[in-house]
């Protein structure tokens, strides 16, 4: 996988605190950048990541790995493959204090006793941090022993606020494969819907940390669909209608958006999973034909469920 994980912060409950700091200093710091003694072949000068291998990687080697014993199941960061890692020679059993000076401080030889371990210099910065990691399963049971006013709960809801609020995705480390599944959400675009107006909808399309609004119009004179950077006031309070759209699709992805052979017909196609957890496929068709414009919401077989405009 593309990605890099950083897995100093295993545990539980010890976890929330130290997540929280590292969001609110600003990212990753070495030792050196963070006044402490070096420890470990990670020395003053760099930070630990690690990366998935492929199963059979894993399976021909004897040694210890970071990612199955630090991240599955754990609290971890989610990292950009854009930082500068360096990846470390895989060294076997090491003792610490045999290392040299120059293993903790030349660039060219950094080794490990853990396989795919790789290295960061100084820091990663928060820029670079797009997920966090926690492992929700074990955590629920027994967060349901704690009052909602300890300091635990409330420090586990500023976590979440937080991540909310700097645009970090959040995945369930319990979710074997949750390596995989992330990275193919990541390739798509996971959907909100309103309608701002009689003829309108507003598509708020999140993809790669990046927001996007799709408007689409049904209006008489001026039906269309386009990219906007344009703010429109949202009902506090959805229609029917939107919480039927909403229904269907909120949560979802969209796949593909193409125009139907010549016609002035748009397609969107959107990825869901209903209330069961199966995967559903549901079509948006945009019509595009004067006072005759259409929105229409159709399921995966393209019957009709609902559209702006019902004509009798």
């Amino acid at each position: 996988m593309s990605k890099y994980f950083y897995h100093g912060v295993t545990g539980s409950f010890v976890s929330i605190p130290l997540v929280l700091e590292i969001l609110k200093t600003g990212g990753l710091k070495c030792k050196s950048l963070l006044g402490k003694e070096p420890r470990g072949y990670n020395g003053l000068n760099y930070v630990s990541v690690c990366k998935k291998y492929p199963p059979e990687d894993y399976k021909s080697t004897t040694m210890d790995n970071a990612f199955y014993t630090f991240v599955q199941d754990n609290f971890c960061f989610i990292i950009s493959n854009e930082i500068d890692a360096i990846k470390t020679t895989p060294a076997g059993k090491i003792k610490w204090n045999l290392y040299s000076d120059s293993m903790l401080t030349d660039k060219r030889n950094r080794i490990s006793d853990m396989f795919d371990e790789w290295q960061v210099y100084k820091e990663i910065p928060l820029s670079a941090i797009i997920g966090i990691g926690i492992p929700v399963q074990c955590l629920a049971p027994t967060l349901k022993d704690f009052p909602s006013d300890c300091n635990t709960i409330k420090s586990f809801r500023k976590l979440l606020e937080l991540a909310n609020e700097l645009g970090l995705d959040i995945v369930d480390t319990n979710q074997r494969g949750f390596v995989e599944e992330y990275e193919r959400k990541k390739q798509e675009a996971s959907v909100k819907i309103y309608q701002i107006s009689k003829y309108e909808l507003l598509i708020q399309i999140r993809n790669n940390r990046t927001n996007y609004k799709l408007l689409l119009s049904c209006h008489p004179m001026y039906a269309r669909i386009q990219l906007t950077n344009l703010i429109y006031p949202t009902p506090e309070s959805p229609n029917p209608l939107t919480m039927l759209f909403r229904k269907h699709l909120e949560g979802g992805y969209i796949k593909e958006i193409n125009q139907i052979e010549l016609d002035r017909i748009c397609h969107i196609l959107f990825g869901c999973h209903n209330e069961f957890g199966d995967y559903v496929e549901y079509h948006c068709f945009i019509e595009i034909m004067g006072k005759h414009s259409n929105i229409i919401l159709c399921n995966e077989n393209k019957k009709i469920i609902d559209c702006l405009k019902r004509i009798t």
